[in-house]
C-alpha cells in the first residue's frame, strides 16, 4: 500500500469498458504479497501484515465475491513472485529475516498442497516472473544490494535454470506481463520490452 502500509483493497479492471470495480476486501491488510490466478480463482500469497510476515494464502472466487483460506506457504515470504503454469502456482524467491531467498514453492490447487521446486540460481527478491512458451522467466530484482538486469529461465520439465537475455537497464520492484510475442517490464519511469520473435530488448 501507500508508504508501505498494509491495505485490504481489491479491485478488478475490465478492459472492454475501461472501468474499475471494487471487490470484497482481503481478509487481512497486506503489503509485498504476490498474486496469481488458476482455473478461475485468484490467489493472494504471503506478504506482510500489521503483525509481521505471513505465510497465509487466500483464494478469491469471482462468482461468489468471497475469500477462502487455503494451505499456507511452507514459510512466510514477502517481495516474492507468483505465477500459474500448467495448472500449478509457482512462488519464487522473496525476502525473509533480512535475507533474499532462493526457495521455489509449487502449489497444487486441486490437492491444496505445496511442494518444493528447483531453487533459483541466486538469492533474489523484488523481481517479477512470467510464463513464456511453457517456461518461467525471472526478470530483474535485487540481490546482495545490487539491482539486477539479469533474466533467468526455468524449464519446469527438466528442473534446470539457464541464463536469458539481459535487460538493457536494471530493474527492481517491477511489474511484468506477456502480450503476444512480447514481454513488457515496467518500473517507475523505466519501460522495457522483449520481443521473443527477434530476441531483442527495446526501451520505451
Amino acid at each position: 500500500g501507500e508508504t508501505g502500509r498494509p491495505l485490504d483493497l481489491v479491485a478488478r479492471y475490465d478492459p472492454a469498458t475501461d472501468t474499475w470495480e471494487t471487490l470484497h476486501r482481503l481478509p487481512d491488510p497486506l503489503r509485498a504479497a504476490a498474486g496469481a490466478a488458476a482455473d478461475g480463482t485468484f490467489y493472494v500469497i504471503g506478504g506482510t501484515t500489521e503483525d509481521g510476515n505471513t505465510a497465509a494464502v487466500n483464494a478469491y472466487d469471482p462468482e461468489s465475491n468471497t475469500w477462502t483460506p487455503r494451505a499456507p506457504l511452507p514459510e512466510p515470504r514477502l517481495n516474492h513472485a507468483a505465477l500459474e503454469l500448467g495448472g500449478k502456482i509457482y512462488v519464487l524467491g522473496g525476502y525473509l529475516e533480512g535475507q533474499e531467498r532462493r526457495d521455489v514453492f509449487v502449489y497444487d490447487p486441486a490437492a491444496d498442497s505445496w511442494s518444493e521446486g528447483p531453487e533459483l540460481p541466486m538469492p533474489n527478491h523484488a523481481f517479477d516472473a512470467v510464463a513464456v512458451d511453457g517456461e518461467i522467466w525471472m526478470i530483474g530484482g535485487r540481490s546482495e544490494d545490487e539491482i539486477l538486469r539479469d533474466v533467468w529461465i526455468l524449464n519446469t520439465q527438466t528442473g534446470r535454470w539457464r541464463p536469458g537475455p539481459e535487460m538493457p537497464e536494471p530493474m527492481e520492484l517491477l511489474g511484468a506481463a506477456v502480450a503476444g510475442d512480447e514481454i513488457h517490464a515496467v518500473w517507475e519511469s523505466t519501460y522495457q520490452v522483449y520481443d521473443t520473435s527477434t530476441g531483442e530488448w527495446t526501451t520505451g
